[in-house]
């Protein structure tokens, strides 16, 4: 989750959400060696993540991070590195210093979950609707949304941005009010994987509503106090008791670290957690050790087994989601786990069950995003590196590597025989996005390209130079020069979504050229020419007649072009309007402003004018109101108003609601 979406350069949140795929990433450098067996002892830990978290801190531009390692059920190793406040310049702690730690707070609303499905109060295959008062999730589709489909992000939910995060602390609304908003069901349930802020903070109220309990005060009583979380809260603001040891988030501008304001999450289970690297320890040796941490259990040993199986794939080649927590999988081991990110703070909690190992960092500056996956790569290739045949050099077999493929697959999930690599080829989109509101513009420059060369696909990300991946099935292919899955699933003879492996929680949709970023700024750009061409020469069209003493002309033809050019001029300040309020004030798209609501007021106005304009372009040939060009150039200018309103509908935006 990230407060100011930039919504017409999402594909830096595009890229954040393939990192996670493996794709284009570095890694570090520090203490890489084939010969280690696993984690031994807390030396080598620490001789790793010291190196490593000096150069995070340097060339990510970090203020301060915390890291914590568990293994075999004891704290292995936990500490801080820079500063949690630069101008006083409070050391970070691990065991005092608060972090957010973003969406790894949803593992606490999966374990609330698991709790009342383990006590017989919730159902997880019921619908979600029966455990639900003010708040409904309209019946869009014939099956219901069950508290499956939440845990595994497969509710068919689409995005929403305004809302996951708030202006202030003051703006929070209890959680039965805000989740009040749903958002619009967009796909069938238990179709694909898309990520689902609103579906988490759902489930964390389901599960607290059976108690008649807040979310907080149930995390705090069922979860913090048993595993002696006393550092850990999901309060905003932070309580007084520990708002001293919260960490401040950074931005790093111009050579200088700018502090930023406390980031307030309006549905508090999908992130608003702060807590200690140490309290974050506990949590991941409850979790390994069958749900009990010292003599506290929070889970029996089957619910957590059932929380870290998989439940869901998108396809058997790439990886799937447990109950909450999402797969990955590198050098062979099996790894459940989740990412946490707001503007400045980006958190990662990993646990290998087979290793009984966990891993917890978090950074509290913008450039953690990239840190984050560079230091958990190099984590597992220090202690766990592939030997020389591509596996994991430890005990862990391929067995627990979700979706692993023999060398000589060739049957699809489908079934079918080998299509052509020319099926593949086309526009892909995350579906991760608004459909339904004016939000929807954060899907421009979120799509990607795949075409065929020389026997490979070839996919073009934003902005990350073109990959190649070579055919290993029917529909699965594999990253040259680098460990890369892809797969599609193929439905009647045509390709409908692409997945990554490293993505588990994402799906691309295969989109229509017209849908694309590039035809739908080119048409943009086309119209706007063409409305300049008008409000700019008609004018001084009008001002030569009037210097050669001309007499004016007709007032049908003049209507025309008044009515044409007053359009034309009204897309040229919305366009305008909107695209710098875009660039100079994220915050008022996700918050609104007198200014945005000012903007949201033009499309009608364009709307209408076009329809007169339509009338006037079939008067102008049928009265000849010019000559031939410019009646061509009248037609020519009506049609692009009319494609310039049918775009300004696609993006949701032709109508202020």
């Amino acid at each position: 989750m990230t407060r100011t979406k930039r919504l017409l350069v999402v594909c830096a949140i595009f890229a954040l959400v393939l990192s996670q795929a493996g794709v284009g990433l570095a890694t570090h450098s520090v203490g890489a060696t084939q010969d280690s067996q696993g984690v031994e002892s807390r030396e080598e830990v620490e001789a790793f993540v010291d190196d490593a978290m000096a150069e995070d801190l340097r060339e990510h531009d970090v203020s301060g991070a915390t890291v914590s390692v568990v293994k075999d059920g004891e704290l292995l190793f936990a500490e801080g590195y820079g500063y949690a406040d630069r101008q006083n310049r409070t050391p970070v702690s691990a065991n005092d210093t608060l972090f957010r730690v973003g969406s790894v707070s949803k593992l606490f609303a999966w374990t609330a979950a698991m709790q009342q499905v383990e006590a017989g109060a919730l159902d997880r295959d019921a619908d979600v609707n029966r455990y639900l008062d003010r708040v409904r999730v309209p019946a869009t589709y014939d099956d219901p949304v069950t508290l499956d489909h939440l845990a595994t992000h497969t509710a068919g939910f689409e995005e929403q941005y305004r809302g996951t995060f708030v202006e202030s602390p003051d703006d929070v609304r209890p959680l039965g009010e805000s989740l009040q908003d749903v958002p619009a069901r967009v796909r069938p349930p238990g179709e694909v994987t898309s990520y689902s802020n609103y579906g988490a903070a759902l489930a964390g109220h389901v599960a607290a509503r059976q108690t008649g309990a807040t979310f907080g005060a149930y995390a705090d009583r069922r979860i913090f106090s048993p595993l002696e979380m006393d550092d850990s809260t999901f309060a905003q603001p932070v309580p007084a008791d520990l708002r001293a040891n919260l960490s401040h988030g950074y931005r790093y501008n111009d050579g200088q670290f700018e502090r930023g304001d406390f980031e307030t999450v309006g549905i508090p289970p999908a992130g608003s957690m702060s807590a200690t690297a140490t309290d974050m320890a506990n949590f991941m040796t409850a979790h390994l050790e069958g749900g009990q941490y010292d003599d506290s259990r929070i889970l029996s040993e089957s619910a957590t087994r059932e929380m870290h199986r998989q439940q869901f794939t998108n396809h058997p080649a790439v990886n799937g989601v447990a109950f909450g927590f999402y797969e990955q999988s590198r050098n062979g081991e099996r790894i459940i786990g989740h990412g946490g990110d707001t503007e400045l703070f980006h958190s990662g909690l990993w646990l290998l069950p087979e290793r009984d190992l966990g891993v917890f960092v978090s950074y509290n500056s913008a450039g953690g995003a990239a840190a984050r996956e560079e230091f958990f790569d190099s984590f597992v290739d220090r202690f766990y590196p592939e030997d020389e045949t591509g596996t994991a050099s430890g005990t862990a077999g391929s067995e627990n590597v979700i979706g692993a493929l023999p060398e000589n697959e060739t049957v699809a999930a489908d079934g079918g025989d080998r299509p052509a690599l020319s099926v593949f080829e086309g526009s892909y989109r995350q579906t991760r996005i608004p459909y339904s509101s004016y939000e929807k513009v954060g899907a421009i420059g979120a799509d990607f390209q795949v075409s065929a060369n020389d026997g490979d696909l070839v996919v073009n990300l934003p902005g990350q130079d073109p990959t190649r991946w070579v055919r290993n099935g029917s529909t699965v292919f594999e990253e040259r020069g680098g460990d890369g899955r892809m797969a599609f699933r193929v439905e009647d003879g045509e390709v409908t979504y692409l997945f990554f492996d490293g993505a588990a929680l994402q799906s691309f949709e295969r989109i229509a050229p017209w849908e694309t970023t590039q035809m739908q700024l080119g048409l943009f750009g086309g119209a706007l020419l063409v409305f300049a061409s008008a409000v700019i020469a008609w004018p001084l069209l009008a001002f030569r007649r009037s210097w050669k003493g001309r007499p004016p002309g007709d007032d049908a033809p003049r209507a025309a072009r008044w009515l044409a050019g007053f359009a034309g001029l009204l897309a040229g300040v919305f366009v305008a309007g909107f695209a710098w309020l875009v660039v100079t004030d994220q915050s008022a798209i996700l918050y609104g402003s007198t200014l945005l609501d000012a903007l949201r007021a033009v499309p009608p106005l364009i709307g209408l004018s076009t329809l007169g304009v339509l009338a006037l372009a079939v008067l102008a040939w049928r009265d000849r109101f010019w000559g031939l060009v410019g009646r061509v150039h009248y037609t020519i200018l009506t049609v692009m108003l009319a494609v310039f309103c049918w775009q300004l509908w696609y993006w949701n935006l032709l109508v202020p609601f």
